[in-house]
């Protein structure tokens, strides 16, 4: 996203400015659609048992775990 921008910018600078940075973005985008695809191919068989039970008590506790730290946060 920050060569995007540098491209934007440049663009009004100089049209091969810009061309320039988005080489160096098309590079980086390429090797991030290569990880997406490799991650893709893989497949991990995950079966989880969740009941409403489980799902309630871990938010609960999720909550019950920022509000405690929010609060001795603010006491220092």
């Amino acid at each position: 996203m920050m060569f995007g921008f540098f491209i934007a910018v440049a663009s009004f600078i100089s049209y091969y400015l810009a061309l320039v940075f988005s080489w160096f973005a098309m590079i980086l985008l390429k090797f991030e659609i290569f990880v997406i695809e490799l991650f893709a191919k893989i497949s991990v068989p995950v079966s989880l048992n969740l009941t409403l039970f489980v799902i309630v008590f871990y938010y609960s506790l999720l909550v019950s775990i920022i509000f405690y730290v929010q609060r001795n946060y603010r006491k220092n």
